[in-house]
């Protein structure tokens, strides 16, 4: 039920062109699982698909219907939220990482895997002024929470201070 990889680009561009147009938000989540690696090497590939079935489950049913959710690469996501700053989008991640943390992932074999996943929020205009850059931002973000401790959210610097705040967060 997820969009691949490419899908999230023009629903994107639409979203920024209507948030400008109207004065709007927009956000993007950038999600990746932590440690996903490890399941793969314990459990197989065919575990690793059916676990990453159930993750897109547990992320559509954290969003909105009208939320563009896609699964970016490996073990990456994409959440698309139309009309949502930066605030607002960041508890929607804290929403969604709660519901993975304490999901526990089947593998469809009955096991029980608890995962976590680390979060970048960006928004437009706040952070980006381009599709390309609200998700090398909000990736960027990802790679803070990653770095930090991960199973987190990180919100990207605002845009005003990119050069100063993106090499010396806080």
């Amino acid at each position: 039920k997820l969009h691949n990889p490419r899908f999230p680009r023009q629903p994107l561009i639409s979203e920024i062109k209507r948030a400008r147009r109207y004065g709007s938000p927009v956000s993007a989540l950038f999600l990746d699982l932590d440690d996903f690696k490890c399941v793969n090497d314990e459990h197989g590939h065919l575990v690793g698909s059916h676990v990453l079935m159930e993750m897109a489950a547990v992320i559509l049913s954290s969003v909105r219907d009208t939320d563009i959710v896609a699964r970016y690469g490996g073990d990456e996501f994409v959440i698309i939220l139309p009309e949502t700053d930066a605030k607002h989008a960041a508890h929607v991640a804290e929403r969604v990482r709660a519901r993975i943390a304490n999901h526990r992932f089947t593998g469809g074999r009955g096991l029980r895997l608890q995962l976590t996943a680390s979060f970048g929020v960006a928004a437009f205009p706040e952070h980006a002024q381009s599709p390309q850059q609200l998700l090398a931002r909000a990736d960027a973000a990802m790679y803070e929470a990653k770095a930090a401790r991960k199973d987190c959210v990180r919100i990207a610097a605002a845009a005003a201070s990119n050069a100063h705040s993106e090499n010396h967060p806080g």
